[in-house]
């Protein structure tokens, strides 16, 4: 479409001249490129366009390939063991479930890295410019607010440090890039192969204490702990069957601790930050705050469990249930995860709360037969 403009060149001359409609720029327009400690928009673009509540986005490092990089940022303190380490974790981790993002890596370590020099490289990645307190750190994300420069991973060297931990950082490592590829597909719409951001969704997640749009906290930390010992221990760098036959004993600890105070655990109970912060605090009922981690070591068995007991398959628990998440949210806003659960999973989410329950409170001897740890 063109628009007429009227130019006065003086006051005896007027000439009209027409122009096309110029559209508005697409994000890729102010992409300034990928490298270590350099983002890759100092703020965040226009949408492409937007569509009900939805923004979507086209990034730059879609376009020259740099999705796929892992950028490793290493400080003071910092052996060649534990770089080797990461860089490790991350190559067979991408080559394993992919990677659409680009993932921003810090590692450093807890006394002798330079705060300082840290939090200048960090502060452009994250959504506030705050900078994070040195110490026994593991942690990686991709929000909405900082999906235009990637994924960001955090990680201590406490994790690698001593020997004894029998390969435990590497572990740690898988389940943290794990993380980032939960939270990368939830905004990821494959078939049209851009992002969308539902920034009304998000926020009623948070004001309603409602679950994650990945889903509930238990299947988020339980399927980046699964997913993590699997690969691993593939990679003959920890034990499958010692780590989940310790996550056993204490998922089975917390709920006979539990119970000795009239405490009924279930895995429901671990949907949000919220009920968790309740069963795990004072605010319990019974005025005790039940033991930590049941989101973690029962949520990687009930992950085991739908494998060993026929309802799903590996696929399915580290990929497919999170290459369509972003879909079926969009067309299920607020319970897109119910519908990936009993897709994927072969049973509604709600039903498998009593089974995955009933399961906990079996003898050990049979829980170990189910989930084939003997």
């Amino acid at each position: 479409m063109e628009n007429p403009l009227t130019i006065t060149i003086n006051s005896n001359l007027t000439l009209t001249a027409s122009f096309e409609k110029v559209e508005e720029p697409s994000t890729v327009a102010n992409y300034l490129g990928t490298k270590c400690k350099e983002v890759s928009y100092t703020s965040i673009p226009d949408a492409n366009y937007a569509e009900g509540d939805y923004s979507y986005y086209t990034y730059g490092w879609q376009s020259d390939g740099t999705d796929q990089n892992s950028c490793v940022n290493s400080y003071q303190g910092v052996s060649t063991e534990g770089i080797d380490l990461v860089k490790a974790v991350l190559s067979d981790a991408k080559d394993k479930l992919g990677q659409i993002v680009p993932v921003n890596t810090w590692i450093f370590h807890s006394q002798l890295s330079n705060i300082e020099t840290i939090c200048s490289d960090y502060k452009p990645f994250t959504d506030d410019f705050s900078c994070f307190d040195l110490g026994v750190i593991a942690a990686a994300t991709v929000t909405q607010y900082v999906l235009h420069n990637g994924g960001e991973f955090k990680l201590s060297e406490h994790f690698w440090r001593d020997e004894e931990q029998n390969g435990n950082g590497y572990k740690v490592a898988y389940h943290e890039y794990f993380h980032i590829h939960q939270n990368s597909h939830k905004f990821y719409f494959e078939e049209t192969q851009n992002f969308g951001i539902n920034m009304s969704q998000f926020s009623k997640v948070d004001q309603n204490k409602g679950v994650n749009l990945v889903g509930p906290v238990w299947l988020e930390e339980g399927g980046a702990e699964f997913t993590g010992v699997w690969y691993s221990s593939l990679k003959e760098w920890v034990d499958y069957k010692e780590i989940w036959t310790g996550y056993l004993d204490e998922a089975r600890s917390v709920i006979s601790d539990a119970a000795s105070r009239g405490d009924i655990v279930s895995l429901r109970d671990y949907e949000t930050r919220y009920t968790i912060e309740e069963v795990e605090s004072s605010q319990n009922p019974t005025g005790t705050p039940r033991e930590f981690a049941y989101a973690y070591s029962a949520g990687g068995l009930a992950h085991i469990y739908l494998i060993k007991t026929g309802k799903t398959n590996l696929d399915n628990v580290v990929s497919n249930y999170y290459l369509n998440i972003a879909e079926l949210e969009r067309d299920h806003v607020g319970e897109g995860y119910k519908y990936a659960f009993e897709k994927y999973f072969g049973m509604p989410i709600d039903d498998f709360y009593v089974e995955f329950d009933e399961f906990m409170l079996k003898s050990r001897e049979e829980q170990i037969s189910i989930l084939e740890l003997n």
